[in-house]
């Protein structure tokens, strides 16, 4: 039998939920420097006092926010994964999988390639050294993938499994990177490309590097 959520503990979870969704809408409308806990206290109808409860500075918040989004990525990975037939077709739908969460996600996107620059309190966070074990987590779940290509025959058995996963990591962040930068109409339009289609044909020349 499922054990009973109080009262009490049911109020602290969708405060959380709502702080950190408040706090994700001004990052986004604003960006993170620019965005006070006096902010997300107004915004929220809570209070600042409140607030601290739950994030022990405005960096903690900003990796509790990065958290969401990161667990929301993996769900996409985890579904891309299961239509594979073999290691490198699983790899190349994860791939397509990353280009697809950035078009459903551009400000998550973006939001999860920053770094704030106060040193002292990212490494304090509690939701960074959490954000940073799932990430650890889904690394070796790609080296795990690469590993099984090397021995079902369908990833080049002689390459280097961590220096592929970082390769791969690298120059895909590197390109949605860039056209997330870019002047989205000027190039789409003035190149006739779909942004999508050109994606999706990039990711599949990445993929096909570990052959």
């Amino acid at each position: 039998m499922d054990k009973k959520v109080s009262k009490r503990d049911d109020n602290k979870m969708k405060n959380r939920k709502l702080i950190i969704a408040t706090a994700e809408k001004l990052i986004l409308q604003k960006n993170f420097e620019d965005t006070s806990m006096d902010d997300v206290a107004k915004e929220s109808g809570l209070t600042k006092r409140t607030i601290y409860k739950y994030f022990i500075s405005k960096e903690d918040l900003f990796f509790a926010v990065t958290l969401e989004g990161t667990k929301k990525f993996i769900s996409y990975f985890e579904e891309a994964i299961k239509e594979g037939k073999n290691a490198l077709e699983k790899i190349r739908l994860s791939n397509k999988a990353y280009c697809q969460f950035y078009c459903d996600n551009p400000g998550m996107f973006r939001l999860m390639n920053y770094q704030p620059d106060n040193i002292h309190n990212c490494e304090a966070s509690p939701n960074r050294h959490e954000l940073m074990s799932l990430k650890d987590m889904s690394i070796k779940k790609y080296g795990d993938i690469i590993e099984e290509g090397k021995a079902d025959g369908s990833i080049n058995s002689k390459l280097d499994t961590k220096k592929s996963i970082y390769f791969s990591m690298f120059a895909s962040m590197g390109l949605l990177n860039l056209v997330s930068n870019m002047d989205q109409k000027f190039f789409w339009e003035g190149q006739e490309l779909n942004e999508m289609e050109f994606l999706n044909f990039s990711m599949d020349l990445l993929t096909n590097a570990l052959t």
